[in-house]
């Protein structure tokens, strides 16, 4: 079977693809990659097809909040989804997959595959994705797209995901009594990801401050509170920011551990705290692996994955307006001192592993299309 992965270019977006990529590649599936050239994707194999494909990036809003940046929003995500499909009926019509798997953001990659015909499903990388509220809200942007191709209209949304929602956490992430998409099922991402057992290591505590590439995190400034705070403390600090920012802060904080846009799992396997903005694949990414948390939001879903951490006991989240480097040093030796932040996210990382696989999930993708 044919199978093209469609993703908008956000390494929040296409980071979570890359599992399921190789789960179908690993059963045997001939699959290729559809996102922007200026995407490097850490962890894709070179030897994966990729088609080039509209939009080669994600534009930095100018208003941090407010009635005028969702308007901004609204039109922004419509010009998008309006190139995206472009870009993915040219894909279609030259690689003829039997199935397209998209992020949950990418709307001209499933409008592409329903004017072709072709099966999709969808990746549920966000975690306001799984909730049905999400179904609602993208209605508001499909809907003239999809008058303007002729598409039936789709009030309750239920032509975005018709056959399937992957979600790669546990369910009890969301809270007893949230309103889930009734398609999406649950996974783990990579059963092979080890449990950090804290304390097992020599020294004071190790730290990974990783903060994304989202356009809304102010990564520098962030990742100079994080350094500035935790210097001197006794805590090992591991940073990761976006390139571009990466050779100022090695020359500010000579000495200290600063990466770029890498593959972070060895750096995310020794860690006792993870400072995040609270993007969902990081959050992912500590949580099943038992790492305890502080969070920083600043939009999108990181608000609500913040109180979803808070919640269970998984971290702690500290405003950024009261995100001094003081405070965050605090809240870092808080969590990493405190028995029960490790206790309760161990506890979530082994009912992580036992949810069914992603082997799993391709054979029960192929028996619903």
């Amino acid at each position: 079977m044919r199978v093209l992965l469609a993703a908008t270019p956000g390494g929040g977006h296409v980071l979570p693809m890359i599992p399921v990529l190789d789960a179908f590649r690993a059963a045997g599936h001939d699959v290729a990659l559809a996102i922007s050239d200026d995407m490097v994707v850490p962890g894709l194999d070179e030897g994966v097809r990729r088609f080039r494909k509209e939009p080669s990036h994600f534009p930095l809003c100018p208003y941090p909040r407010g009635a005028r940046r969702t308007a901004w929003w609204g039109r922004v995500n419509t010009e998008m989804a309006w190139a995206s499909y472009l870009g993915t009926k040219r894909i279609i019509e030259d690689f003829s997959p039997d199935l397209v798997v998209r992020d949950a953001a990418e709307r001209g990659a499933y409008l592409a595959a329903e004017v072709a015909g072709v099966p999709h499903v969808t990746v549920l990388a966000g975690s306001e994705t799984v909730l049905t509220s999400y179904l609602r809200r993208e209605q508001g942007i499909t809907a003239p797209l999809r008058a303007s191709l002729g598409l039936p209209e789709d009030p309750e949304g239920s032509t975005q995901v018709p056959v399937m929602g992957i979600v790669m956490t546990h369910p009890r992430f969301f809270g007893h009594g949230s309103a889930l998409l009734a398609n999406s099922r649950f996974y783990r991402g990579d059963s092979s990801l080890p449990v950090r057992d804290a304390g097992s290591d020599t020294g004071g505590p190790s730290v990974l401050v990783s903060l994304g590439s989202s356009l809304a995190v102010p990564h520098e400034e962030f990742a100079r509170r994080a350094l500035e705070g935790l210097a001197g403390t006794g805590v090992r600090v591991t940073v990761a920011v976006p390139d571009r920012f990466r050779a100022r802060l090695a020359r500010e904080f000579a000495g200290a551990r600063i990466l770029g846009f890498e593959d972070l799992a060895p750096h995310l396997d020794g860690a006792d705290v993870v400072v995040s903005h609270g993007g969902f694949g990081t959050v992912q990414a500590a949580l099943h692996r038992g790492v305890p948390m502080h969070i920083t939001p600043f939009g999108s879903d990181q608000f609500f994955n913040a109180e979803r951490i808070s919640a269970q006991g998984l971290g702690v989240a500290l405003p950024w307006e009261s995100c001094t480097p003081a405070r965050l040093a605090g809240s870092v030796w808080d969590v990493a001192r405190g028995p029960s932040f490790r206790k309760a996210a161990r506890a979530f990382a082994e009912d992580v592993r036992r949810l069914p696989g992603l082997d799993a999930c391709v054979r029960d993708v192929i028996s619903l299309i």
